[in-house]
């Protein structure tokens, strides 16, 4: 099992994935709302890691913009 450690941009002008100083930035264009954003993070963080949606969970931060997802085997 690995742990990312990610920091939400809601509402962005761009969908990008950057890695800076051990911390993986998600650009995802979802409002902060209901969990559209977290879930676009998700989902986009699967995309770049090249893994199914399904192995990815979000262990912390689900209404915050700093996450922890948990990548299982």
């Amino acid at each position: 099992m690995r742990v990312y450690e990610v920091q939400a941009h809601p509402k962005a002008s761009r969908i990008a994935v950057e890695l800076r100083d051990g911390v993986y930035h998600v650009y995802v264009r979802s409002a902060p709302e209901q969990g559209k954003a977290t879930e676009e993070v998700r989902k986009v963080f699967a995309e770049f890691l090249g893994v199914p949606r399904k192995r990815l969970r979000c262990r912390s931060g689900e209404s915050s913009r700093r996450k922890i997802f948990e990548l299982s085997d």
